[in-house]
């Protein structure tokens, strides 16, 4: 037997974590933290999406949201409607402000910022983690969220724009778990804790798991439940609203677990994950955690703020893989990754309970480096697994094909095209949303119709081109996939010549998206009221102007050989910055890393020339 802790002074709610501010160090490394998951995201981003709305977001969005937006009909109860079994006001929120600031519906938008919200995540998880410790640990702790942040394990969640309520839900979760468990009642971050608490009930259905690990940290950290009667009494509070909010739809009946071996095989999945399911491994992949639960209960181990709020990260990851295991067992897809990013933050949990066990003291203590050893070979091979599958590679390939149905649909009215790679299940009302004059102006870049570039002074007539305008559905090019649209008609300029054509804006969008393929060409822009400068986009042949008055003149003169320009499409400025970010990607997370080095080096450094 180990030796026994003296009892401890204060109990845990009682002993709330420090109000000072971080220092501009932490400041610091919290941005290369950011930096690095969001810039490498990103990259992703820039590498494997495509702007075509996916699944949900024709009936959430579309026809859910913005559809009563335009007609102004968007009531109080559409905010807080169930979407299958979840309540997703925040997701709503974030959708239609993007949509307003952007004036245009833009998935790849929405991915970017969705990237920016894990990011954001991540960084105050390091500020959290990072107080009363040593450098040592904040360090590792940096590197452990930097690991899975920037690992494409989930690469559809990163890849798809509906999905900001998974990131919603793991920010409101984890820093109600943290206030929760390490405040005073009654105090400012206690109430804090509890919002927290309450705003992830409308993240997601599993909203109140936040509560439940909160109030199960609590049972096992004290016996004076007394002096923490009004936590779980906001925990019970917050358990019963998120009962009661929770949504059974019909259709989903048919995924939940139908007997009891249908809920063990699926939770064995989310705990042997990264891993494959085996039981074997899922008791290794939780071994840490549990190692240091035991000892916890037997209070022979710390019981300060990281301590709790690691059982509080284990207990949330535990109940969100119970509620998959009970909802989503027989679903055709089995795991789905999009789910891992929440099973995720056990791979933060248990590393931080292994490191808190070499704090202990027993015979237990000599085991734990074999133990960590283990764990993190298991865990990395089982990471790089699921990172390296080439999820991406088939999801852009496929998401490339349903752009080009939709946009030949959008082009020519021909239902066929749709037919053959709809972006949703059911393809006459995706046309019929398609068709929507409500709807059609703020239709994303890639697949809304191109401008028309009507010829001047004899400029040749734009036309289609084989194998561009009008792309083989069963073998897309990857190099059509830089294209910002297809079905579109190219202006064939021939070498050393001079063009003018005259664009007419249809909608609000101000921004006109130029591509054109070509050697030492000028090309310039003007309307009514000035002349507007080209900016080129950070790669590729892409290019933007800005032209507020209905009509656009495009002029200049082409270089030493033919240059096609296609017909322009109207975006949006958010959509213009959404671009950069991605084209961006790889500069961003190295800036990320080149500081955070700086910031450990440099004290390093410092301290060996004293």
């Amino acid at each position: 037997m180990g030796q026994r802790r003296p009892p401890r002074e204060h109990p845990p709610s009682n002993r709330p974590p420090s109000r000072r501010l971080p220092s501009p160090h932490a400041l610091l490394s919290a941005l290369a933290l950011f930096l690095l998951i969001a810039g490498t995201r990103w990259w992703l981003i820039g590498q494997f999406a495509t702007d075509v709305p996916w699944l949900d977001q024709w009936d959430a969005e579309a026809q859910g949201l913005y559809r009563p937006w335009q007609a102004g009909t968007l009531d109080l109860h559409t905010w807080f409607a169930p979407h299958n079994e979840h309540r997703i006001f925040f997701t709503r929120l974030l959708s239609l402000t993007l949509l307003w600031l952007n004036r245009q519906w833009d998935p790849r938008l929405q991915m970017v910022v969705n990237a920016g919200l894990y990011a954001i995540v991540a960084a105050a998880l390091f500020l959290l983690l990072r107080k009363d410790r040593t450098p040592a640990f904040q360090v590792f702790c940096w590197v452990l969220l930097a690991v899975l942040g920037c690992a494409p394990y989930a690469a559809t969640n990163t890849l798809l724009g509906f999905q900001s309520q998974f990131y919603f839900l793991a920010g409101f979760s984890l820093l109600a778990i943290y206030f929760l468990v390490n405040s005073r009642p009654g105090s400012p971050t206690w109430i804090a804790g509890a919002l927290s608490g309450c705003a992830a009930l409308f993240s997601m259905g599993s909203g109140y798991a936040a509560a439940l690990a909160a109030a199960g940290v609590l049972l096992c950290s004290t016996r004076e439940w007394k002096r923490n009667w009004m936590t779980l009494l906001a925990a019970a509070l917050l358990t019963g609203a998120g009962v009661l909010l929770r949504s059974s739809p019909a259709d989903s009946a048919v995924l939940a677990a139908k007997s009891g071996a249908d809920f063990a095989r699926f939770l064995l999945a989310c705990l042997s994950w990264p891993a494959s399911p085996m039981i074997f491994l899922a008791l290794v992949s939780w071994l840490p955690f549990a190692a240091f639960l035991a000892l916890y209960l037997r209070k022979q181990a710390a019981d300060d703020p990281t301590a709790r709020f690691a059982l509080g990260v284990g207990f949330w990851v535990l109940l969100q893989a119970a509620a998959l295991s009970i909802y989503r067992a027989n679903s055709p897809e089995g795991l789905e990754s999009r789910y891992t990013d929440i099973l995720a933050f056990g791979l933060l949990a248990n590393p931080i309970c292994a490191v808190l066990l070499l704090e202990t003291k027993g015979p237990l203590r000599r085991w734990v480096p074999a133990l960590a050893a283990v764990w993190f070979t298991v865990s990395a091979i089982g990471l790089y697994s699921a990172s390296t599958n080439g999820a991406a590679i088939s999801w852009k390939h496929d998401m490339e094909i349903r752009r080009a149905a939709t946009s030949g649909f959008l082009a020519t009215g021909d239902q066929r095209y749709l037919d053959q790679a709809p972006p949703h299940p059911d393809v006459a009302h995706v046309a019929a949303l398609l068709r929507d004059p409500l709807l059609r102006p703020l239709l994303p870049t890639g697949i809304r119709p191109s401008l028309a570039l009507t010829p001047r002074n004899g400029s040749p007539a734009p036309e289609m081109v084989n194998g561009l305008s009008m792309p083989n559905f069963t073998s897309v090019p990857p190099g059509v996939w830089t294209f910002p649209g297809m079905f579109s008609r190219f202006a064939l300029v021939p070498a050393s010549a001079r063009f003018e054509y005259r664009v007419e804006r249809q909608g609000a969008l101000p921004f006109l998206l130029l591509y054109s393929i070509g050697d030492g060409y000028e090309i310039t822009a003007a309307d009514s009221r000035q002349s507007r400068r080209i900016l080129p986009l950070p790669a590729g042949h892409h290019a933007f102007v800005y032209c507020p008055a209905r009509e656009c003149i495009l002029q200049g003169s082409s270089g030493p050989s033919q240059l096609a320009i296609m017909e322009p499409k109207e975006i949006g400025v958010l959509s213009i910055a959404a671009l950069f970010a991605v084209l961006w990607g790889p500069f961003v997370p190295a800036a990320g890393a080149v500081l955070f080095l700086a910031l450990v080096l440099i004290p390093m450094a410092r301290a060996k020339l004293i």
